[in-house]
């Protein structure tokens, strides 16, 4: 099966651990096979940004009542992908709009954008969007203070519906049928949660910077947000991400370590 592939922009210095998102060249899909690579895109600030597949499932867990622009489902959908975001609406389209052409039926998963620069625009952007039909449900939420992406996370998946979490960010773009791909992952019972490839494009000319090189080691990263699948009664259970990490940094790694002490296994698909 093939993975989505997210990327990642340089805007954000990612580390190991960290996440990143896709590129806006070509969708990524998420699953237990290898992820193809997605080709090198430039981010809205002229940045290479690189590519992720995502291919794990996981919940969230909501504090204050969230601001929600666009209406919940009737029925309640089997995945809840949870994007944090903050003061990059141009990123943000490019990774909703992979989202919104999933092959997943899109009456089986919700959409929920996490604002942590509580940014007009973004509201505007995710409202538009969700007015769009045949889309899955689209909720916009905003914390009432930023953060940082671990809070945002927990908001996320605690508002959400699904009993599967898809984890990706607002820089990646996802191949078509990430999301299925995610769902067949874990349909193997042992695995409380899967992860995905990053894949990260290489620059088109020139050497690439220090940067760049960073990023490249999400390709090498066991666990990481940007493509991440976790079952909602696993977050429950460790009680979701530990929002002392205020930053992108190693959030996501803790996570892990936590999932396969508290939950159990945590599979990985190239």
């Amino acid at each position: 099966m093939r993975h989505p592939a997210p990327t990642a922009s340089p805007g954000d210095a990612p580390l190991p651990g960290t996440a990143t998102a896709p590129a806006p060249a070509g969708p990524a899909a998420a699953g237990p096979a290898s992820a193809p690579a997605t080709s090198p895109v430039s981010s809205p600030d002229a940045s290479p940004v690189p590519s992720v597949a995502p291919s794990v499932a996981g919940s969230a867990v909501l504090s204050p009542p969230p601001r929600v622009c666009a209406p919940v489902a009737t029925g309640r959908p089997q995945l809840s992908v949870v994007v944090p975001t903050c003061g990059r609406p141009l990123m943000l389209l490019r990774c909703l709009s992979a989202l919104v052409q999933q092959t997943l039926d899109p009456q089986r998963y919700e959409i929920l954008v996490v604002d942590d620069a509580r940014c007009e625009r973004t509201r505007a952007l995710v409202e538009q969007l969700a007015a769009a039909a045949p889309h899955p449900v689209l909720r916009y939420l905003r914390p009432s203070t930023g953060r940082g992406p671990a809070h945002a996370r927990n908001l996320g998946w605690q508002a959400g519906f699904g009993e599967i979490v898809a984890f990706t960010d607002d820089d990646t773009v996802a191949m078509e049928d990430w999301l299925a791909q995610g769902l067949q992952a874990l349909r193997d019972p042992h695995w409380e949660a899967v992860a995905g490839q990053v894949q990260v494009p290489r620059p088109e000319a020139g050497r690439p910077t220090d940067h760049h090189r960073m990023t490249e080691g999400l390709e090498r990263t066991a666990f990481v947000t940007a493509n991440a699948f976790v079952r909602r009664r696993a977050l429950v259970q460790v009680q979701g991400f530990d929002e002392r990490f205020t930053r992108a940094c190693r959030e996501d790694s803790d996570l892990h370590f936590r999932l396969e002490d508290g939950a159990g296994a945590v599979g990985r698909c190239e």
